[in-house]
Order: structure tokens, then sequence, then C-alpha cells
């Protein structure tokens, strides 16, 4: 591994060589900036909660991919901490993208707004 790369970035530098991506392309493959992108891969900026999701799309990764990027992620340490209401903002987001009703997204927040207030502070 690069010194200077983060465990996520190492997994992210391997997918871009295998497909012989520059920088440059790979940031537009993500709709993000160059410089964005390098600061994530150099842990000098936080995985957004969504870049395994953007990945996905424009790589068509394989579920054994996503996994491997998960684990990659969870090894990658935090600049800082996800707040209970980040997550809960990307949670509702999710949820209003996958519901295919009014009833089965207000059950869908309800069980979101559940699990956080369940999660000690």
């Amino acid at each position: 591994m690069k010194k200077d790369l983060t465990p996520f970035g190492e997994k992210f530098e391997e997918l871009r060589f295998q497909r012989k991506q520059t920088l440059q392309e790979a940031a537009k493959s993500l709709v993000i900036s160059v410089a964005y992108l390098s600061a994530i891969i150099h842990g000098k900026r936080d995985i957004p909660l969504d870049f395994i999701d953007k990945m996905e799309i424009a790589y068509d990764l394989t579920e054994e991919q996503i996994a491997e990027f998960e684990v990659a992620e969870n090894r990658t340490p935090r600049i800082r901490q996800i707040t209970k209401e980040e997550i809960r903002a990307a949670l509702i987001n999710f949820a209003t993208n996958e519901a295919s009703s009014e009833e089965q997204l207000k059950r869908a927040i309800d069980r979101i707004n559940q699990f956080l207030d369940d999660i000690k502070k």
C-alpha cells in the first residue's frame, strides 16, 4: 500500500488501474472534482455516505466488489464523526427514493426514527 493512501483509497486505486482510468476520468465518472476524489482516497476528506452507491453505478460493481469496498471503508479512519442527524437524513433520503407508496415511506421513516432514538449517545 502506498503510505499516503487510506485502505479505501488503495482499493479505489486498484479498481482505477484495472480500468486503466486516469484520476480525471474517474472523477468524471463519479461526477465529482479531481481534487475532491484525491482528498477522499488520501484521507483528507471523509468518504461520503453515498460514495459506494455512486461507484456501483459508475463502475457496475458486483456484490463482491461492493462488499470489499465496504470493508475498506470501515477500515479507513474518519476525519469527523457522523452525527445521528446526518444518518437520519441519509436514511430518510434513501427510504424516500425506495418507497413505492406514502404508507411504505411513513413506516420506513418511523423505523428509522425509532432505530436512531435507540442508539446511545
